[in-house]
Parts: C-alpha cells; structure tokens; sequence
C-alpha cells in the first residue's frame, strides 16, 4: 500500500485519489478476512485460505497500483 500511496502521491498529487487508494487496499483486505471467516465458520478452512490468499495476492503484486493508477487516470481524463 505504501508504494502504491507514493506512486499516486507522484503521479496525480491530490488527496481524495490517497483516500481512494487507502478505500481499495482495506476493503480488498476487509474482503479477504471476510472470505476467509466464511471457510473457518463453514468448516471449509482450507478453501477459505486458499481464497483469502489469491486476494491478498492480488494486493501484494504490481498489479494493484498498475489497476488503480489505470482507473485514476481514466476517471481524470474523464472529467476533463
């Protein structure tokens, strides 16, 4: 998250796409305990982790803030 931050902070310099960032990296997270909560309470531990770890996968790679810089840019472009 905190590379994703710098990178937006450098790219756009406005502090609503900061909150937006910070919104999508814990409801990702909010989501992945949420699925994995699911498996442990149904009694499917494994394939709650196995979810829950594709998710958080997803976060920890490049295509995180690749996706949401694409999107930033897209949103600015459109209210031009």
């Amino acid at each position: 998250m905190g590379l994703s931050l710098v990178l937006v902070k450098i790219i756009f310099d406005k502090k609503e796409y900061l909150k937006i960032t910070v919104l999508f990296f814990t409801a990702i997270f909010g989501l992945s305990f949420i699925l994995f909560g699911i498996g442990y309470i149904t009694g499917f531990i494994q394939e709650g982790y196995t979810v829950s770890r594709y998710i958080i996968e997803f976060i920890e790679s490049p295509l995180a803030p690749f996706f949401l810089i694409s999107a930033m840019h897209l949103y600015n472009k459109s209210k031009s």
